[in-house]
């Protein structure tokens, strides 16, 4: 949305009628104040007058009758809209409707951040200057550690199993269900992560007559009984 269109809706608010410049002011202002809500942004301004013709130095900058690519028009009428008109009010010393405006832009601002996409090169902190090519969605960023501070030294990296399912290894010492241990571990875990947590030690089986070894490498997939002694 352009700041000119923004401008029409603000004289439909309020008494008065205000140009362009003055809109202008108030709605960097409120750009400001946007970019303090964590996390930290750094949203440009609106320049003053049309955008000079080939000149490179201009790419990336907003003027008065430009779009203002970042944003939406809801965020330009939900947002920004109600902070323009909080600063009418103060100009007209109405203290009681400006508060009513600035609580709903702030209300408003909060809400917009923490539900909507903040790209990677408008975040105040780039200290992690890998993190857009790893975005999964909305605010969810993968790394692949290449630039962390202890890149490559994999002993200081801790390693979780995801766990999707649990299962159960029961161990037995007889046919008599004597010394039963129950361990329950991530699915396809190694028997032996099994038998170290239950402090089972000694031969595992997989029947109470004990003629049928199990490796302790056995990946244990799905809930299981077995024997050991």
């Amino acid at each position: 949305m352009r700041l000119t269109e923004l401008v029409d809706y603000l004289n439909q608010d309020v008494d008065d009628r205000f140009n362009v410049e003055e809109v202008r002011l108030w709605f960097n202002r409120g750009i400001a104040q946007y970019n303090l809500i964590p996390p930290l942004t750094k949203y440009d301004s609106v320049l003053a007058g049309n955008r000079p013709s080939s000149n490179s130095e201009t790419d990336g900058k907003y003027y008065t009758d430009d779009e203002y690519y970042s944003f939406s028009d809801s965020f330009m009428l939900g947002v920004m809209l109600p902070y323009l008109v909080s600063g009418v009010k103060l100009a007209e010393a109405s203290m009681a409707e400006r508060q009513v405006a600035q609580q709903e832009f702030l209300q408003n601002a909060r809400m917009w951040k923490a539900s909507t996409n903040v790209p990677h090169a408008e975040l105040l902190n780039q200290q992690n200057s890998d993190i857009g090519i790893f975005q999964l969605g909305e605010n969810v960023y993968l790394s692949d550690m290449t630039r962390s501070p202890v890149a490559g030294i994999w002993q200081k990296q801790s390693v979780y199993a995801e766990v999707a399912t649990a299962v159960d290894v029961t161990f037995y010492q007889n046919s008599d269900l004597d010394g039963k241990v129950t361990v329950r571990k991530p699915q396809g875990v190694f028997l032996s992560s099994f038998t170290t947590e239950g402090g089972i030690t000694g031969t595992v089986y997989t029947d109470a007559s004990k003629t049928i070894e199990v490796p302790l490498t056995t990946i244990i997939t799905e809930n299981k009984v077995f024997y050991y002694g």
